[in-house]
């Protein structure tokens, strides 16, 4: 007869095994993308820029560049530890790894919310949603990927524990210095933090909430002193002001409309039914801080 200890070791066994079906089926899947042909803009541009900042050259100061830097930067990082080896086959499975490990974050989040064998099954099917084309619309996974860092260690943070939140700050303030739009989820984690003390006694909140709950105000200091830490870097070597006007406000303001800060081109990507179930999503998951959650959490995932 299985021990009780026995068997509050099996789901921890169990998350590594779908883990490990997570990372297999990403990477066999998303290694099909890897053969398309070489893109003489986007991909080889970035790279490019990149090196120039192997050679001591500072973006926004030494040359032109209309977006923030944590995706140059990565692709420098890259380049000067492989050297000549990161070539762009290497860089494009650099990305396989990249998204893959965005799909294992998911799972580890939704599974602190349902059981491991649900969190897998809402999981695995997205896999086949994550299309990677080799141009600059994929490095919009930088971002995604560091939001979902942020997200999964406010999930796994412990009431009595600061840092798990000072480095999901860390992280968000990073997403949003690769795709602006993302300051929201900075902006969403205080919000969710004050409806859920409104809202919720705090015994009642559910154990991937407490980090938020308890830690949002960490989680927003460091946040901010990550942007404001980037932005005194850039001011010591004399790039501060054209950092800001070419990342942040020409390439998402200049003749465009307020409103394309928030949302960029999805509204004309998206047809209005896919911005319905956007905020069908969104209202989903607010609904994960009320306390009535436990009861339908499986139903809500399946829904998502």
């Amino acid at each position: 007869m299985t021990t009780p200890a026995v068997s509050r070791r099996i789901p921890r066994y169990e998350s590594w095994l779908h883990i490990a079906l997570i990372v297999l089926v990403g990477f066999g899947y998303r290694a099909t993308f890897i053969a398309q042909g070489f893109n003489a803009t986007d991909e080889g541009w970035l790279e490019s820029v990149a090196r120039r900042i192997t050679f001591g050259q500072v973006p926004y100061r030494d040359f032109r560049f209309a977006f923030p830097p944590v995706s140059i930067y990565k692709e420098a990082a890259f380049q000067a530890i492989f050297g000549d080896a990161y070539t762009l086959l290497f860089a494009r499975w650099v990305f396989v790894g990249e998204v893959t490990l965005g799909s294992v974050l998911t799972y580890l989040i939704i599974s602190r919310f349902v059981h491991p064998r649900l969190a897998l099954l809402a999981t695995l099917p997205t896999v086949f949603m994550t299309v990677l084309s080799y141009y600059f619309a994929n490095y919009t996974y930088d971002a995604d990927v560091l939001m979902l860092v942020s997200a999964a260690l406010l999930a796994m943070t412990p009431s009595n524990r600061r840092w798990p939140a000072a480095a999901a700050g860390v992280a968000a303030a990073l997403a949003v210095m690769a795709k602006p739009p993302y300051l929201a989820f900075v902006v969403l984690v205080p919000a969710l933090a004050l409806a859920m003390r409104a809202l919720v006694r705090p015994e009642r909140v559910h154990r991937a909430l407490v980090g938020v709950h308890a830690r949002w105000q960490t989680f927003l200091v460091t946040a901010a002193a990550t942007f404001a830490g980037v932005l005194a870097l850039f001011a010591v070597a004399g790039a501060a002001q054209p950092y800001v006007e070419q990342a942040y406000l020409e390439s998402t303001l200049g003749a465009k409309p307020f409103t394309y800060l928030l949302w960029q081109d999805l509204p004309s990507v998206f047809s209005s039914r896919e911005l319905k179930l956007f905020a069908a999503v969104a209202a989903l998951l607010l609904a994960a801080s009320l306390p009535w959650f436990r009861r339908i959490g499986p139903l809500l995932v399946l829904a998502v």
